[in-house]
């Protein structure tokens, strides 16, 4: 049993006041997670007693707080393991975390809601567990009606939620889809037991509903943000690579067979037909280019395309109708070589590279037209949801400005029924209601 409320506390001398002296908690903030105490009544001694009268011996119900060290503890875990003791009371701060004690549990019972949900969690794994010889554990949690259990239930469940989203990487900005969390849904029913009206958990269930609704109704505006913008993106490409078709089309008939004795290529204003002079002078060239630190500078040509090099040395472009890139070894004059000759050869799959990019990118411009033109499929649903979640509220408002009423009429009837009295005339009516009467003399 888990209990956080009306917890024996230690006196001055370090004794349990498991019995009936009380230590009272002085703290004036409220934290649901730590033991409270309440000055005259002791919840575990009453507890106990309830059990006893119920027929359970006194030796097989205990403590956790009796246990003052670790001696203790061991004793009484071992009892509990064993099943001498049947029913062990704490407080989730010291039963919480760390208490391995559940070969025979067959019932947790949780008599007053906690913080966090991972609380909730570290609970009820002090049962289910491996090493407990139960095949089913019963969780029994008990909410007092129209409380502030409902309030910590509530929140509870809110955080649970939250917290789902973010772990699973579902949270999107300030919307989440919380209905798939188990835990935040039983929250909700607890809750609304707690409240005594069933209309709040019509209400928790229909926000659900309405925030897994504008979720994806948000998802759905992103994606046609999203289409708009690769429509504009892919039409932009698709202008720009027709107009460079007709420049790639030209410069692949420019290429020429460079291999073997068919190779030649030009430095400056010299012509070279061997492959490592051709290299060296195009490193000198290409280093004296970069010393310059010009943006472009010509320093040769090779099968019909002009040689540039600028400031950064390694990297030349071969300029034809187009312009392709190309990085040469400022180290190795027959490396240089083969990678300006690899790059004369890969021109015209440029030219193939451009073709099948406007292919994919024509195809698409109907389907994100598509996409653009279509319409939220739940967009019924979500309108109902909303209409509903409005009626709830204004239901819950009905309600309560009733309840006032009716208070404020009971509370008017009192203060007259209280002069009656005073006046000497007995009031007759119905409770709630203006009696009158005569003065006896």
């Amino acid at each position: 049993m888990f209990c956080d409320r009306g917890v024996p506390k230690k006196n001055g001398k370090g004794k349990s006041t498991s019995n009936t002296e009380i230590d009272v908690d002085t703290e004036e903030s409220y934290n649901p997670n730590e033991e409270i105490s309440v000055e005259g009544y002791n919840s575990y001694q009453d507890l106990k007693d309830m059990l006893i009268e119920k027929g359970i011996p006194a030796e097989q119900i205990a403590f956790i707080h009796d246990a003052t060290n670790d001696s203790k503890r061991n004793i009484l875990y071992e009892k509990v393991r064993s099943g001498e003791v049947r029913v062990l009371i704490g407080s989730s701060p010291m039963m919480g975390e760390g208490l391995n004690v559940q070969d025979r549990v067959v019932a947790l019972h949780e008599l007053n809601p906690l913080a966090r949900p991972g609380d909730i969690e570290q609970v009820e794994a002090r049962a289910i567990r491996q090493g407990n010889l139960s095949p089913e554990v019963a969780i029994n949690v008990y909410v007092t009606e129209n409380t502030f259990d409902t309030k910590q239930w509530d929140t509870l469940r809110a955080k649970s939620r939250f917290i789902s989203e973010i772990t699973s990487g579902t949270y999107e900005s300030d919307n989440a889809n919380f209905s798939s969390d188990e835990f935040g849904a039983s929250a909700g029913d607890i809750m609304a037991v707690a409240s005594g009206n069933p209309l709040l958990k019509e209400q928790a269930d229909n926000n659900d509903k309405l925030r897994k609704l504008e979720g994806l109704k948000k998802q759905f505006d992103r994606s046609i943000y999203d289409a708009r913008v690769d429509l504009e993106q892919t039409e932009r490409r698709i202008r720009n690579t027709k107009e460079m078709l007709p420049k790639y089309e030209a410069d692949a008939k420019k290429v020429t067979d460079l291999t073997g004795d068919n190779f030649k290529g030009m430095v400056g204003k010299k012509s070279f037909t061997n492959r490592e002079e051709f290299g060296e002078a195009l490193i000198v060239a290409a280093k004296k280019a970069q010393v310059a630190r010009a943006d472009s500078t010509k320093i040769g040509s090779i099968s019909g395309f002009d040689i540039y090099a600028g400031h950064d040395g390694g990297v030349i472009q071969l300029v034809g109708e187009a312009s392709y890139g190309s990085q040469i070894n400022l180290f190795s004059s027959k490396g240089t070589t083969t990678m300006v000759v690899n790059a004369v050869k890969k021109v015209p799959n440029q030219l193939k590279s451009a073709q099948t990019s406007l292919s994919v990118d024509e195809a698409n411009v109907p389907k994100l037209k598509e996409v653009i033109g279509s319409e939220f499929s739940k967009a019924d649903e979500l309108a109902a949801t909303r209409k509903r979640a409005t009626e709830i509220e204004q239901e819950l408002l009905a309600n309560n400005a009733e309840a006032v009423s009716d208070a404020k009429e009971s509370s008017e009837a009192g203060v007259y029924a209280r002069k009656l009295k005073a006046a000497g005339v007995k009031p007759k009516a119905a409770a709630g209601k203006p009696v009158s009467g005569r003065r006896s003399g």
